[in-house]
């Protein structure tokens, strides 16, 4: 059980319920006080002593939701805010702590569905959930018209900046979404927003303070991972980038982007094996994203089967005619003739070179792959 200090008064409750354990006013007056003491355990340990003397009321009953929406556990805390909405109970409390449950889901549609305009207009958290539904559904210009309102309503409430900083950058209105981040305070979102718009300006080593910030805060907040990954490349730290944008990957799970950036930086640091893990990961959430192909292309040859490097570079270079790893497996095919050992020899030398026009470097190129269409709803 958690280690707290209980107050007098949840000493004196518990005292008393030990000596009336099948007292249910007692309890139940103890059960309130812990949770008021964010003793979550021995709040749910109580209201499991309570069910063996009696059924649940809808008060406790949606004390026991709250216990483990807040403990993270999301089926639990629906299956007692269902079974209020079973008894009758409807109140904008209830319907917002169900959307929660649902978005923790990731059913946001289900979430938006309870959420609505009037309860947003009232309740900030409403408001701010309701912005990140229409984010994860992609609907960004939703979201901004939304947020446009709201902040007007909750000019204080940095949360709400914070969830709006994230849908401008995705929006990519830099402007708005630094002015948002402004208003953001030290929530997780607003310093990750404040670190995508350092790293857009060319100041790396300001948004890994950043980054670090956020992540402290969050270890797995994905959108700080990307960045703190980048961020790292810019600074030729592979082996690290590799850790943040892999790690950032695992948490977006559907980010096709991150997930290549992944396999090519395994890919630079020599671990084959996981480089073509990271590039079957991005292929099964997007078979049609052509840097996907590329890189497996890439591999192929490494492995010495260029009939297979020539078929995958050929479709990279069919879905996008400027895709970077289509174009390297190619150059790699016709330099190697087939020939693995030389093949690897040759990317060595490659990679070391400018990767685009102007002197990009691959870090450059890794960077737009990991960061590029962030938005929870794509790619």
């Amino acid at each position: 059980m958690q280690d707290f200090e209980p107050s007098g008064e949840l000493a004196a409750l518990l005292a008393f319920v030990e000596r009336d354990g099948s007292n249910t006013v007692l309890l139940a007056e103890t059960i309130e006080r812990s949770y008021e003491e964010s003793a979550l355990e021995l709040t749910a340990t109580l209201i499991d002593r309570y069910r063996t003397l009696a059924p649940l009321p809808p008060p406790l009953t949606n004390l026991a939701g709250l216990v483990a929406l807040r403990s993270g556990d999301a089926e639990g805390a629906a299956a007692q805010f269902d079974e209020l909405i079973g008894m009758g109970q409807d109140d904008s409390g209830l319907r917002f702590n169900r959307a929660w449950c649902y978005a923790l889901e990731g059913d946001y549609e289900a979430a938006l569905g309870l959420l609505t305009e009037e309860a947003a207009l009232t309740h900030a958290q409403a408001a701010t959930l309701r912005i990140e539904a229409f984010h994860h559904l992609g609907t960004l210009d939703e979201a901004l018209r939304a947020g446009a309102i709201y902040v007007e309503r909750f000019p204080d409430h940095a949360a709400l900046f914070g969830a709006l900083a994230q849908v401008a950058l995705d929006a990519e209105r830099a402007e708005l979404a630094e002015a948002y981040a402004a208003r953001a305070g030290e929530t997780v979102q607003g310093i990750s927003a404040r670190g995508m718009l350092l790293l857009s300006k060319d100041r790396g080593a300001e948004a890994l303070v950043e980054f670090d910030k956020a992540l402290a805060a969050r270890p797995d907040d994905a959108r700080a991972l990307l960045g703190r990954g980048v961020g790292l490349l810019a600074q030729g730290d592979t082996e690290d980038a590799l850790a943040a944008i892999q790690r950032g990957a695992e948490c977006f799970g559907t980010h096709v982007g991150s997930w290549v950036a992944a396999g090519w930086l395994n890919l630079i640091n020599r671990n084959f094996s996981k480089s073509r893990d990271c590039f079957d990961r991005a292929m099964a959430i997007d078979g049609s994203f052509a840097e996907s192909h590329g890189g497996l292309a890439v591999l192929d040859l490494l492995d010495g089967d260029a009939t297979a490097a020539e078929r995958g570079a050929e479709r990279a270079l069919r879905l996008d005619r400027a895709s970077f790893g289509g174009a390297l497996a190619r150059i790699l095919i016709l330099q190697a003739r087939g020939n693995a050992e030389q093949a690897n020899e040759l990317l060595t030398a490659a990679l070391a070179a400018p990767a685009g026009p102007g002197g990009k470097s691959i870090g450059d190129v890794l960077g737009v792959m990991a960061l590029g269409g962030i938005s929870f709803s794509s790619r």
